[in-house]
């Protein structure tokens, strides 16, 4: 038996085995187990009754999910969630049930399925094989877009704390959140600054549920969404544009492309605030290979983006007319032990 064998076992267990645990976990969330436990503890026989599932099967997938953790079975048989469990929920404000069935899915494990190759060209098999990007193949399946758009509302409302209480949005009368999806980031940004005015600005698919997510927010007063294309043109009159985990989905010339046009309306005194996270100086000294290292293997796998260091905005933002003016490093949450959000705040610059 080869030396270290044993030193490794548990690492080497997750990397062969995590996609099945994976599995486990997004099976759950499909069959919206966890919305089933919340109300009462059942027994496998009641489970697989009201959710109308074979009981055999459920009885060896509840086994799983008690192994690792989403579920605990007391001496009578009966199953109830545990913290992790909970998570699965569709009703509670930190679900991560559409992330799971995103980041699990058909499109993702597509993306991913040919890392390798990607890494021999240098162009994912969307556009090497299917030969569109990422955003057209969401969008010729319905479902996909729809666990994409919950997705980044799941991370949005995961991450709004950290967002909305770390950096001073008050300065601005009305803000803009460029690609923000059904607005979650905007209505809970706007819910603890109450003098901001919010617009969301994405295709109009994306836009079509704002209004409830205002409406729950308690901010539908102050809120309003906008269909449109931002490669086409981005609307004047906020005081600050926003774009959360945006740009980092595109390639320099579409960057340069969206900051191109918010720079033909935007005011004076106007902002640019762009959410996402940066490579160090030393991306050798991050921590683990979740955050930063797995989104940007992510980005290399399915779009034509990636995760940018300091000097690539300032570059990107010189090319554009802004002067990047402040960096604010966010806090860690869900996903992140360390600061993985920054608030990129870019001016116009004043010879253009």
């Amino acid at each position: 038996m080869a030396n270290g064998t044993y030193e490794h076992q548990e690492v080497l267990s997750n990397l062969i085995f995590g996609t099945l645990r994976a599995q486990v976990f997004r099976a759950a969330a499909q069959l919206e187990l966890a919305d089933y436990l919340s109300k009462e503890t059942l027994t496998s026989a009641e489970l697989a009754e009201r959710a109308q599932l074979d009981v055999d099967a459920l009885r060896r997938l509840l086994l799983a999910l008690e192994k690792i953790g989403a579920v605990v079975c007391d001496q009578g048989g009966k199953y109830g969630l545990t913290s992790l469990g909970q998570r699965l929920r569709t009703d509670v404000p930190d679900s991560v049930r559409d992330l799971v069935l995103c980041y699990n899915g058909e499109a993702t494990w597509h993306c991913w399925s040919d890392l390798a190759g990607t890494v021999r060209t240098g162009v994912n098999i969307l556009e090497r094989v299917d030969k569109k990007n990422y955003f057209e193949y969401l969008k010729e399946d319905p479902l996909e877009y729809e666990l994409f758009n919950g997705a980044m509302a799941d991370d949005s409302r995961n991450s709004a704390k950290s967002i909305a209480g770390g950096f001073d949005f008050s300065r601005f009368g009305t803000l803009m959140d460029i690609g923000g999806g059904n607005g979650t980031l905007i209505a809970s940004i706007a819910a603890v600054h109450d003098s901001v005015e919010g617009i969301v600005f994405d295709l109009p698919t994306a836009v079509g549920s704002a209004q409830q997510i205002f409406a729950l927010n308690g901010v539908e007063g102050r809120c309003r969404a906008v269909g449109g294309d931002v490669f086409v043109e981005v609307p004047g009159g906020a005081d600050a544009y926003m774009m959360k985990s945006f740009l980092h989905d595109w390639d320099d010339e579409h960057v340069i492309s969206i900051l191109a046009k918010i720079r033909k309306v935007i005011g004076e005194h106007g902002r640019v605030l762009v959410i996402e996270p940066l490579f160090p100086d030393d991306p050798h000294s991050l921590p683990s290979f979740s955050g930063v290292i797995t989104s940007d293997l992510d980005l290399l796998s399915a779009t034509q983006g990636r995760i940018r260091s300091k000097a690539d905005f300032e570059e990107l933002f010189r090319a554009t007319g802004f002067l990047l003016s402040n960096i604010t490093p966010l806090g860690a949450y869900d996903f992140a032990n360390y600061e993985h959000y920054n608030v990129l705040e870019a001016t116009p610059r004043s010879e253009l």
